[in-house]
């Protein structure tokens, strides 16, 4: 665990350097965060949910049986495996474009306070560590898919359609979420109109009453059938307390996001409220589909850049609260999620943390605490 915290604190560090010095604009310390990230992630060995399955795949162990992943990302796979490139390096190199795309679209999102978004970023596992480290298909595509729609509100279309395009050939699942932030990118609703849907969607939070899953199951078994797997398998168990917090904090979240207006409107190329929009639309999902946790999750990493971005700016220029006391405040707060997931038995691929720098297959346990997990999950179910 201790490997985490240590990138933890250099990130934070970083920030802290960037915050004091608040007047000058540099992307010297913002990048240096990026190397952190990028040596830490691109030389992992065996850590993760998704590195058996990856690897198995990869080196054609699964036989006629395998799973048979999107053209895209076949594509990918056969490159590389033509030039004889073992899977380790593989996954470096698509760990590393990946951490460069994410770097990209935090500075292009979040121009003032990317240092503190990018050590946000790290903080939460929903949006760094499961994303990079396990659920890297997906994470490409939606990857592929933001760069593409940052385009598209600029007026770059053609090279916009194409990333699009190139987005569903890596996980089918943008073929929902693309339609979805075409609506939404549309849409142009009042405060009250935004607040009347949060309090709705958290009175059913609090009392457990899902509005939201016959739409749910229908979508999923009309379009990505291949999730049925969590429709069946994932769990919604919390308290009432835990669900009264969560639900009063994502709320307030929402205020904090909601009041920052005049930042989404100038933002994007004069898209009016488009990052407003997609930032309450993540904020939403998690208590409006509370019984489908895993598979809410995958889709607010698509709307953490903007939840960031429009959360920061309140705090700094709304609340006028300055980045160092920001900074502060989000370095204690964050390290509590980040604590919560690695002390859990559902981090047992991700620790102890492995270095291809120090460990090989003969003294790897990585792939072994994989399956000691799944063995786990599949007794709960």
């Amino acid at each position: 665990m201790i490997e985490y915290f240590m990138v933890y604190a250099l990130l934070w560090i970083l920030a802290y350097l960037q915050a004091i010095k608040s007047n000058t604009e540099s992307n010297k310390l913002f990048w240096m965060q990026g190397v952190v990230l990028l040596v830490f992630s691109a030389l992992r060995f065996e850590t993760g949910y998704d590195w058996p399955v990856y690897s198995s795949h990869y080196n054609g162990e699964m036989g006629d049986a395998g799973l048979v992943f999107e053209p895209g990302y076949q594509l990918l796979v056969f490159a590389f495996t033509s030039l004889g490139i073992p899977f380790k390096y593989y996954l470096s190199c698509i760990t590393a474009a990946m951490i460069v795309a994410l770097m990209a679209l935090t500075k292009r999102i979040t121009p003032k306070y990317k240092e503190i978004a990018i050590a946000i970023t790290f903080s939460l596992p929903d949006f760094y560590l499961i994303p990079i480290f396990s659920v890297i298909r997906q994470t490409m595509s939606l990857l592929i898919l933001l760069i593409g729609i940052m385009w598209l509100c600029e007026g770059k279309k053609k090279r916009a359609y194409f990333l699009i395009i190139a987005s569903f050939a890596f996980h089918y699942s943008t073929l929902i979420i693309f339609p979805l932030i075409l609506f939404v990118r549309s849409l142009k609703l009042s405060r009250s109109t935004y607040y009347v849907i949060f309090i709705f969607s958290f009175f059913g939070y609090l009392t457990s009453i899902d509005f939201a899953s016959l739409f749910l199951k229908s979508a999923v078994e009309l379009f990505m059938p291949s999730y049925g797997m969590y429709m069946s398998r994932d769990t919604f168990n919390a308290s009432f307390f835990y669900r009264a917090v969560t639900g009063l904090l994502t709320i307030m979240i929402a205020l904090a996001v909601a009041k920052s207006r005049t930042y989404a409107n100038k933002d994007w190329g004069g898209e009016s409220s488009f990052s407003l929009n997609i930032g309450l639309l993540a904020l939403l999902l998690p208590i409006l589909l509370f019984n489908y946790p895993t598979f809410t999750s995958r889709f607010m990493f698509l709307g953490s850049f903007f939840i960031m971005a429009l959360s920061l700016y309140y705090f700094h220029e709304v609340l006028n609260v300055k980045k160092f006391v920001t900074c502060l405040i989000c370095s204690v707060v964050f390290a509590l999620p980040l604590y919560r997931f690695l002390s859990s038995s559902f981090s047992t691929p991700f620790v102890p943390y492995q270095s291809m720098l120090f460990y090989d297959e003969s003294n790897s346990t990585g792939n072994e605490r994989t399956q000691d997990l799944l063995d786990m999950l599949d007794s709960l179910w």
